[in-house]
């Protein structure tokens, strides 16, 4: 599952927030585990430790939020970035961070980045978000021939990858599909910046299955 950083002003409200994640995506109580700071930072032996427990492949899906996460040392973000990226597929993280500047780039790169201190759907060009909700309700067939769907050039595909996962961020306390879909939104999204693949298949790749994914759903 995609590590999530969550920017957040009140640590209370990243507690509301993940616990509604844990009912959305049903993950027991059992397996939140919540890691506050030592001495006012994550220290590197609670990365360690986070690290062994996450060794192992597990049945039921996992949450390890880690508040304050930007008070993190260098060596101890660094720790964590190699399990960041290769991890039990029902393990999800939560960084909950008050700023973005003291992450590392690298964690950064690695992970959903939800602000809970804007509206994301504020952001999120209107015939996108009522397209997109078409779309994961089977109510369009013809998604793929819309104008908002249609892109020029890999800058005009990234900006609208980034308007479908702001609109997805939005739903992630209440659709338990939609770590499956950002990841194949953000798998679309590098394909066009680094691989140069046609903008427009990249679009229309992640439409398609985003629509496949919730027909299996609704079935």
């Amino acid at each position: 599952m995609t590590p999530i950083l969550l920017v957040v002003q009140d640590e209370r409200k990243a507690k509301t927030f993940l616990k509604q994640f844990c009912k959305t995506h049903s993950i027991e109580p059992t397996y939140f585990f919540e890691i506050e700071p030592q001495n006012k930072e994550i220290s590197i032996d609670q990365v360690r430790d986070i690290k062994k427990q996450v060794a192992y492949s597990f049945t039921q899906t996992r949450l390890f939020a880690l508040y304050q996460f930007d008070s993190a040392s260098y060596q101890a973000q660094n720790a964590l970035l190699k399990t960041l990226e290769e991890h039990d597929p029902n393990i999800q993280f939560a960084l909950v961070v008050t700023t973005l500047h003291n992450v590392l780039p690298t964690i950064r790169s690695r992970c959903l980045t939800v602000d809970l201190k804007k509206d994301p759907a504020s952001e999120i060009d209107l015939k996108v978000k009522n397209s997109m909700e078409k779309l994961i309700e089977q109510k369009s067939a013809v998604f793929m021939s819309l104008p908002e769907f249609q892109v020029k050039n890999a800058s005009d595909a990234v900006k609208l990858l980034d308007e479908i996962t702001l609109f997805f961020r939005n739903r992630l306390e209440k659709d338990s599909l939609v770590t499956v879909a950002l990841r194949q939104i953000l798998s679309s999204r590098s394909s066009v910046i680094h691989h140069s693949i046609t903008p427009q298949y990249a679009i229309d790749h992640a439409l398609i299955f985003i629509h496949k994914l919730y027909s299996r759903k609704l079935a």
